[in-house]
């Protein structure tokens, strides 16, 4: 069978594990990905975004795959350019379309009350979609695979049985890396994934989705699997580094020794990853320096510890953020860090204290500044729909997959632009920042200042996905 996958933004490991295990079955596999331009969350720039629109184009390169399945991968935040390319590519070929990810697992009768979508997956597909494609393929009915929603005779949306989920990831196929072409074969960077679902159980993310939802735990690979996955692909395709995509990469100290030394000894590559501060320590933090980590995220989101417990659900003190940062400045590990400047609660002055301690770190290279975002059925959602801050118009338009932000405070908008750009600065010249940006004409010039840094981060954060969609070809 020929199936045609669509997703956005970048390399979905997810969607390559798939085509991989569809592939070893024998079926054909093509991949059109809409890079969504200065959009969807990729340094994001309205204008930009209305000037790059290109969904009618990747509309076409699905076409012109000629699938017999479109099988289409999409979060709540492009949602609406995925039922786009559904209906269209629906009226234009007539063909089966079948829809999975974040979105479609946290509102799935929701998203199967859409006739563009006929078949509709719920949680983690990996043992059930390659097995629906067969019996698709032979023709034979669907009924009864795990996660699978669909309609009835009445047009009612149904669950044919709850989805499953692999316990063992070692057994699970490779991402497969071809389909999505040069852009992602000759990048110099290889991306992978050593777990998932997240230990942690944050408000407003979806790492810990599918414990919330389904009682799945946290769940890794073996060191020797990742490494041999990694190892093999060095001999195939060339890459200057590693990007690990973990929620957070370095939970559990006894795998992070066991794989840090066979990757320093066999790998022997930069890499990349992302990071908590409740699971850093002065030992995690040479680790990772030793093995080769050149870069880490890490989420600090808030300094106010009211809104970082109550809201966000990050039980920790600033004396384990800065400890965190303490580590891996020793360690001398560049980082970067996630920064929420709006969560309910949040105060200007909050932002001021995060410059003033952030001041203090030569290794730091980026801040994240973000609004936060409302997703369906997240936690701190319901939390605000209970305290009022979300009524029944936006709520509405949050399960349609336009997540919302809290009501926009100009100070507090105005302080994360400052924010971002504090370390574009100098070392030596950051305290003095912190300070002057207290002082209104200050802060204003700040400010204004600050989308200039944003835009460069907005290139520079589009140019994979502009590869992506340039190199990218459907391919029978």
């Amino acid at each position: 069978m020929r199936v045609t996958f669509f997703t956005c933004l970048c390399e979905n490991l997810g969607v390559g594990q798939l085509a991989a295990a569809l592939k070893a079955r024998g079926h054909v596999v093509s991949l059109v990905c809409e890079p969504l331009l200065f959009g969807g969350g990729v340094g994001e720039n309205g204008l930009l975004a209305s000037v790059f629109d290109t969904v009618d184009r990747s509309v076409k390169r699905v076409i012109a795959s000629r699938p017999e399945l479109l099988a289409v991968s999409t979060t709540s935040g492009y949602y609406s350019t995925a039922r786009r390319v559904a209906r269209q590519v629906k009226s234009a070929l007539g063909v089966p379309v079948a829809v999975g990810g974040a979105h479609p697992t946290l509102v799935p009768g929701r998203v199967a009350a859409e006739k563009c979508f006929d078949y509709v997956f719920e949680g983690e597909a990996d043992l059930s979609f390659p097995g629906f494609v067969d019996a698709l393929a032979a023709g034979a009915p669907a009924a009864g695979t795990p996660g699978l929603w669909s309609r009835d005779g009445s047009g009612r949306a149904r669950r044919e049985a709850p989805p499953v989920f692999p316990a063992d990831l070692d057994a699970l196929p490779w991402a497969d890396k071809e389909v999505w072409g040069p852009a992602v074969t000759r990048s110099g960077v290889f991306r992978v994934q050593t777990s998932r679902d997240c230990a942690f159980s944050c408000t407003y993310c979806s790492g810990g989705m599918n414990r919330r939802m389904f009682g799945v735990q946290f769940r890794r690979r073996s060191p020797q699997d990742v490494i041999e996955e990694i190892t093999a692909r060095k001999r195939q395709m060339p890459f200057r580094c590693v990007s690990f995509l973990d929620a957070v990469f370095h939970i559990g100290k006894k795998w992070l020794a066991e794989f840090c030394a066979i990757y320093r000894r066999e790998v022997k590559l930069p890499f990349s990853c992302q990071g908590h501060p409740l699971a850093m320590d002065r030992e995690t933090a040479f680790l990772l320096r030793d093995a080769g980590c050149r870069e880490i995220t890490i989420g600090v989101q808030s300094l106010n510890p009211a809104v970082r417990k109550n809201w966000l659900g990050r039980d920790m003190t600033n004396a384990d953020i800065m400890g965190c940062l303490d580590h891996l400045e020793a360690a001398g590990i560049p980082f970067m860090v996630d920064h929420i400047i709006d969560a309910p609660g949040s105060r200007p002055e909050d932002i001021l204290s995060a410059m003033d301690l952030y001041a203090r770190y030569r290794f730091l290279t980026r801040i994240k500044a973000y609004s936060l975002l409302y997703f369906p059925r997240f936690p701190v959602t319901e939390m605000a729909r209970e305290a009022g801050l979300l009524d029944d118009r936006r709520m509405e338009a949050i399960l349609d997959g336009n997540p919302s932000g809290p009501s926009e405070s100009r100070e507090l908008t105005r302080l994360g632009k400052a924010l971002e750009l504090f370390p574009a600065l100098p070392p030596s010249l950051r305290e003095r920042y912190a300070r002057l940006v207290r002082k209104p004409l200050a802060a204003a010039l700040a400010g204004r200042a600050a989308p200039l840094a944003h835009l460069s981060a907005a290139l520079r954060e589009s140019f994979p996905t502009y590869r992506i969609f340039f190199a990218s070809r459907a391919r029978a």
